[in-house]
């Protein structure tokens, strides 16, 4: 069983998703990924239903009621690994991915308020997919305030994984399992810092391109508006906060890369290609031992 088993049904059903075929059948798939439901959203700015039984707080109400069904505190036993502040550096040689690169040479370029690759569900089931619940950045802005980022990144600004729909609900998830760490006290050590924060800020950050979308058969490219679901999300995961007296704000944004770090970071990826290309190869021997 997935840990958020049950947590995507109450995001479509809040959504007003839930029964309709047209974004998707298949199971195990939550209906917001697909890329029409966003469309759709966006244009309605709220749920496609008047009917939803759920408004935003409840949804995160029932979210974490969820998880914590199936993450029982009779097996809660997570490793010391989880939300801890350690950057993860190796760069693959094989993986060209530009949204990869960037998340690492974030965290090896700039200083120790960067770490990336955050884990936040190793030792909580015995599946290996929990290896994949991993916050790509996680920014220490000033003392227990974080920022915790989704990062999407194409070279052409336009392409990366998903869209601003997706990625919204993939980091409020694991907002939602920073709170159930915080509620079940979850045993905070020096380099578990994060856990002691007043304030996390949940952030999407892709550049200004990929919050643009194409209508089939259109010419003209059209912006995503999810102000209203920032807002809604945000507030939903405010009253769990104060309902549980945690002493915690949250707030969820959608941000947008500036189009000069764009283009300085294309310019960097050129030159890490062209360096991989070399490999040392183009070595020259100026003076040495001759060998017949």
């Amino acid at each position: 069983m997935s840990i958020f088993s049950g947590v995507s049904e109450l995001f479509d059903e809040w959504l007003g998703l839930a029964g309709q075929d047209q974004y998707g059948t298949k199971q195990g798939v939550p209906k917001f990924k697909s890329r029409q439901a966003a469309i759709d959203l966006s244009e309605r700015r709220g749920s496609l239903t008047d009917q939803s039984r759920l408004n935003s707080e409840q949804v995160i109400q029932r979210a974490m009621e969820v998880l914590g069904t199936n993450i029982p505190e009779s097996t809660w036993r997570p490793a010391a690994s989880n939300w801890k502040w350690e950057k993860s550096l190796r760069i693959a040689s094989h993986n060209p991915s530009p949204e990869k690169t960037l998340e690492k040479l974030t965290a090896f370029l700039l200083d120790d308020d960067w770490v990336n690759q955050v884990p936040v569900c190793n030792g909580l089931v015995a599946d290996r997919r929990a290896d994949a619940c991993r916050i790509d950045l996680a920014h220490r802005i000033a003392d227990r305030e974080y920022e915790l980022i989704e990062l999407k990144f194409g070279t052409d600004g336009i392409s990366g994984s998903d869209h601003p729909l997706f990625a919204a609900i993939e980091v409020v998830q694991y907002g939602l399992m920073y709170l159930l760490f915080r509620r079940r006290r979850f045993q905070q050590q020096r380099d578990h810092h994060m856990l002691q924060a007043n304030r996390i800020k949940l952030i999407v950050l892709a550049p200004a391109a990929w919050y643009r979308f194409k209508r089939r058969g259109e010419p003209t490219l059209e912006s995503f508006d999810f102000g209203w679901l920032a807002t809604q999300l945000s507030s939903g995961l405010q009253a769990y906060s104060h309902e549980h007296a945690m002493g915690l704000e949250l707030d969820v944004e959608f941000q947008a890369l500036s189009s000069s770090f764009h283009a300085s970071y294309l310019t960097l990826l050129g030159g890490i290609q062209a360096f991989r290309d070399d490999a040392f190869n183009s070595r020259q021997v100026l003076f040495g031992v001759v060998k017949p």
